[in-house]
């Protein structure tokens, strides 16, 4: 059964995609690592027709090093913000991701450990939010931190449902949910009004960790769309020199390949060169002991 055009036009969409972000990145490498806004938006005109796509592409160069002139990077914490952000990530993925029996077990023990906790009383959270605050030596700070990180765990699991089954294992958000808290209450009066409130604290760990959550799905959901796309080039790419090897009963040539794809033998030399890399990435993966 042929394609439809809409299938064709989807495929010739993720094609020009992918070979637009490999060419940002290959323009950032002859940059030293910068790239412009404007030439974010030219590499991409007419490809993409949402403008909040922008954004992913935004977050997958910062992800990757590379510096965007003249970019302005928001890190807003409000409520709406992140109720935002998970209808994104809603549509974003429906799939669930397989959990190996090691990482069920972390889960299980993290869950035994952190339901035998017994959980701060007020008076003693509001206690050690004060020294946090005022930072006396003598009462050995870290010590402080790491009660106010154990006596709130109970936070990372009471957000961990609103993010599972989003593309990203129980496990790894609960590590990443962790690492929000840490940060969280390691900041707090850095970014707070300096009061100590036991209610405002309690917000801004939650934030931080959703935020850590929502973050580490965002940035999976975009590792596999890009692999997806690579998947498929290089797919296309194999099945095209496989016909023409056929045909011409030898190997085809670079330009041979890209006019049988109909693309720039620019286009064509990204794609197999992004095959081969993966390609490396993955026999040094499995020659790892």
């Amino acid at each position: 059964m042929g394609r439809t055009d809409s299938e064709k036009n989807d495929k010739d969409k993720q094609l020009q995609f992918h070979e637009a972000l490999a060419f940002l990145v290959e323009t950032s490498n002859i940059n030293n690592g910068i790239v412009s806004l404007d030439e974010i938006h030219q590499t991409f005109n007419g490809i993409i027709e949402d403008e909040s796509m922008y954004q992913y592409i935004y977050d997958y160069l910062l992800e990757n090093k590379i510096t965007i002139q003249d970019y302005i990077q928001h890190n807003t914490k409000s409520k709406d913000n992140f109720q935002e952000n998970d209808q994104q990530l809603e549509k974003l993925s429906k799939t669930v991701p397989f959990e190996t029996e090691e990482e069920q077990k972390f889960v299980n023990m993290y869950l035994e450990e952190t339901n035998s906790l017994a959980p701060l009383e007020d008076s003693r959270e509001l206690e050690l939010l004060k020294l946090l605050y005022d930072s006396i030596p003598e009462n050995n700070t870290s010590h402080t931190v790491n009660q106010l990180i154990e006596g709130n765990l109970h936070l990372v699991l009471s957000v961990l449902d609103d993010y599972k089954n989003k593309g990203v294992t129980t496990g790894d958000l609960i590590q990443e949910g962790n690492l929000g808290l840490t940060e969280g209450v390691s900041t707090y009066f850095s970014d707070s009004s300096g009061t100590i409130d036991l209610s405002e604290f309690h917000d801004y760990l939650l934030q931080c960790i959703s935020r850590a959550m929502s973050d580490a799905i965002h940035e999976q959901n975009i590792s596999c769309r890009l692999g997806k796309h690579l998947a498929d080039n290089a797919n296309r790419m194999d099945k095209a020199s496989v016909e023409l090897s056929r045909d011409l009963g030898r190997t085809p040539t670079l330009p041979e390949l890209a006019k049988y794809l109909s693309i720039s033998e620019e286009e064509a030399e990204r794609i197999m060169k992004m095959s081969l890399d993966a390609l490396n990435a993955d026999n040094a993966g499995s020659n790892e002991p």
